[in-house]
């Protein structure tokens, strides 16, 4: 695979020097970030004995190469999330984007062209896919193989409607209906002082994926929106509605019919020197029978969703990765990366500027499980957290910026001692580079 991405880098760049004689224009753009993290207690126990420091670099590179404005092929390699000292020959967590994997792979690779004669623009190939939000998209943000059009069907309305390709293990025989596709539009609505973004989408399981023995269906439907007509007022929320039917297997019906919903609030007010903002955001949670004690959860389902929008610290919205990012992820049934039954309620005093090239983001971060108070394997309406963190950023030069990021997150959890779960604090102090180009 290395010399692969090797010998495809190395074409792009042969392919731009010739570009006046082919009628191919190269270009690339980066996303390169190098961080040095450390989290005191990172598990919330101060008796374990953990690592606490690492430092870790993650490299993306989309190349685009332009026939004309019409026809262009996009690829971005990436490095995944490497930490420093893992030169390959030790244990590798395995999963592309882990920390620890060595290897340089393509996680994009599309055909982006118009349809001629036509205002449809279509993109064919593995290509980013992110449903609207606020906060970060309780349903989906990443890439997948996918065909996709877009269109403006008037001034202020466009339409993008896709299909993608989440799993295909191409099975043979009695396991051949083993996919799972994603159907998906949305209809992004712009007039002066408002914007609203609805979508809506449609998973399709195949009888035979992960072991099932009959299709079956997920359902989602959101509304994102941002006000900004009374400007510095900017108001900016989400609601976001999914269902999934139950699965028969082999054994019988396992835990998977869901229906649930979030919703999230978020204003700001812009000015010179800072941009004060509140937010709230809150997910169904289970009720004192739902869940696993009879397969019928109240957590809305999801393909893989992306809290960045939260936190630094405790969700992952930090652009150093390590242990300081995500931090709440898996403690005490928590997701840091979608619903999960947990409510947020923020303040932030961002974009704070005293010098030249110079911001600073201030916020103060409270967390409660919206689970009922008897699902003690999840985040419970007794749990809670809140947490406080100081980020800062220098721009050294106009497409490179120095950072520093310090956090402080204290959760605390009802019957802890009983549930075998710790609450200490954990602190976090991380800084690094981010280079985009």
């Amino acid at each position: 695979m290395k010399r692969l991405i090797t010998l495809a880098i190395m074409v792009a760049f042969i392919l731009g020097t010739v570009g006046m004689a082919k009628a191919i224009e190269f270009q690339a753009k980066g996303d390169w970030q190098i961080g040095i993290n450390a989290v005191s207690n990172p598990t919330f126990d101060s008796d374990d004995d953990q690592d606490e420091f690492m430092a870790t670099t993650r490299v993306r590179t989309t190349f685009e190469f332009i026939a004309n404005e019409n026809l262009k092929g996009v690829m971005r390699v990436h490095s995944g999330d490497r930490r420093w000292g893992d030169g390959g020959s030790g244990s590798q967590i395995g999963r592309e984007g882990a920390v620890g994997n060595s290897s340089f792979e393509y996680d994009r690779a599309y055909l982006d062209f118009m349809i001629p004669n036509s205002p449809v623009n279509m993109k064919v190939g593995k290509q980013p896919i992110a449903f609207p939000n606020t906060l970060g998209s309780h349903i989906f943000d990443n890439s997948l193989w996918a065909v996709s059009a877009s269109s403006s069907v008037i001034d202020m309305v466009d339409v993008t409607v896709g299909w993608a390709r989440i799993d295909d293990t191409f099975a043979d025989g009695d396991n051949k209906n083993d996919e799972y596709d994603l159907f998906y539009g949305i209809v992004p609505v712009n007039m002066d002082g408002f914007a609203v973004n609805p979508f809506v989408a449609y998973g399709m399981k195949g009888s035979d994926h992960a072991g099932a023995t009959e299709s079956s269906g997920v359902f989602w439907a959101g509304l994102n929106f941002t006000v900004d007509m009374f400007d510095p007022i900017v108001v900016m929320g989400d609601f976001n509605y999914g269902t999934h039917g139950s699965t028969e297997t082999a054994s019988g019906d396992v835990g998977d019919e869901a229906r649930g919903w979030i919703a999230d609030l978020a204003v700001q007010y812009k000015m010179d020197m800072v941009t004060p903002e509140v937010f709230i955001l809150y997910e169904s949670g289970e009720s004192r029978s739902s869940g696993a004690i009879d397969n019928r959860s109240k957590i809305m389902p999801s393909i893989g969703g992306d809290l960045f929008g939260v936190s630094t610290f405790a969700m992952s919205g930090s652009p150093l990765r390590g242990i300081g990012r995500a931090t709440l992820d898996g403690y005490a049934g928590i997701s840091a990366w979608g619903p999960s039954g947990k409510m947020a309620v923020g303040g932030k005093l961002g974009d704070m500027s005293f010098l030249d090239d110079v911001t600073h983001d201030l916020q103060l971060t409270y967390y409660q499980g919206t689970n009922h108070k008897d699902n003690e394997g999840l985040f419970t309406t007794r749990d809670s957290a809140w947490e406080v963190t100081f980020d800062t950023s220098y721009q050294m030069y106009e497409n490179l910026a120095a950072i520093l990021e310090l956090g402080y997150l204290h959760p605390s959890i009802n019957n802890s001692s009983d549930r075998g779960i710790e609450d200490d604090a954990a602190f976090k102090a991380a800084t690094g580079f981010r280079y985009l180009f």
